[in-house]
């Protein structure tokens, strides 16, 4: 039967307004457990950071947003009339922005890939990809290949013997692709590739590797990129740039353990009004020790808005039921 989820989800509604007068520089609240503010690095202007890491959270948003996902195989396990995947070792993990146990993918073959499709023509600059420290499964040698209409294949770079488990794959020139595709072709003990995250990052977005080196630093500072505003120009050049939104973040605590993968991000609109968002809390059995998944209940709930200079206000936070519940027998089409 299949893994045990949690059957319900976090219902939040609420409005983020726009704050019409802000000090420059703006800076986020050190009160303790405030965010911390971006460190910027100390050779490097920070208004010239700030931008491209406005053109990097532009860029990623649409990523997540419009890219799909076609692999080799997934591994799987045998049940009575053919093999199901696993359902918590699914392909899309792989573009939704997400990285952890709670988000990985195995292969299930011994010519492995993966075609990412951004479904328009773009300018490529870089790849970013995630496996697990540690592991036999990350690629150790692989290739990408790039393809306007996902038949002619171009190689754009091949790696040898690498032992780097995450790694931003930057190319010598912007690639113009609609497809992407990369193909592994062995890993650092022999294993089924394994990776958490794969994502293609645009041109000119691709110049925030000046200043990062660090997928995970990246990530988390776009996220919180107003967390320091350098002055009026920079705040200027992200809202004409179109981002009125912001990344706020549901992170949970259960009666048995908590990791730093419990969360779930999500985006925000900054508009003054109210909406409605449906978060998933991504428990299943499968993240519990044998035994322990009906035992466990949820203990704390904790939403983190980010640093958008915005006034907040909740309406409210609730637990929902994730599938309908049928309360008369005409419901239940398959009793």
């Amino acid at each position: 039967m299949p893994p045990i989820e949690v059957p319900y989800q976090v219902e939040i509604r609420m409005k983020a307004t726009p704050l019409k007068q802000i000090a420059f520089p703006f800076r986020v609240s050190k009160e303790e457990g405030s965010p911390k503010e971006i460190l910027f690095p100390k050779e490097t202007r920070k208004e010239k950071v700030f931008k491209n890491l406005i053109d990097y959270a532009l860029d990623r948003k649409e990523f997540l947003e419009k890219t799909t996902v076609e692999v080799s195989a997934t591994v799987s396990q045998w049940w009575p009339g053919g093999p199901e995947p696993f359902l918590h070792l699914m392909p899309e993990n792989l573009i939704d922005g997400y990285w952890g146990p709670r988000s990985q993918w195995i292969d299930d073959s011994w010519s492995t890939w993966i075609i990412l499709d951004l479904h328009r023509i773009k300018s490529i600059g870089a790849v970013i990809w995630g496996s697990v420290l540690d592991s036999g499964r990350v690629p150790s040698t692989y290739s990408f290949f790039a393809s306007r209409d996902g038949v002619d294949w171009q190689k754009i770079k091949r790696v040898e013997k690498n032992n780097d488990w995450e790694k931003i794959e930057i190319f010598d020139k912007p690639i113009e692709a609609r497809y992407l595709k990369m193909v592994i072709d062995v890993t650092s003990r022999g294993d089924f590739a394994l990776l958490e995250e794969l994502e293609i990052v645009g041109f000119p977005a691709a110049k925030i590797f000046n200043f990062y080196q660090d997928r995970e630093k990246l990530i988390q500072d776009s996220q919180r990129l107003f967390s320091y505003i350098p002055s009026p120009k920079e705040l200027d050049y992200a809202l004409s740039s179109g981002i009125k939104w912001g990344w706020g973040a549901l992170s949970w605590e259960t009666n048995t353990y908590w990791d730093d993968s419990c969360f779930s991000d999500f985006l925000y609109l900054v508009d003054g009004e109210y909406h409605t968002y449906t978060l998933e809390i991504r428990e299943s059995e499968r993240y519990s020790s044998p035994g322990e998944f009906l035992a466990k209940f949820l203990t704390k709930i904790k939403l983190d808005l980010g640093e958008y200079p915005a006034q907040y206000e909740i309406d409210y936070i609730k637990l929902k039921p994730k599938y309908k519940i049928a309360r008369e027998k005409d419901e239940i089409k398959n009793p």
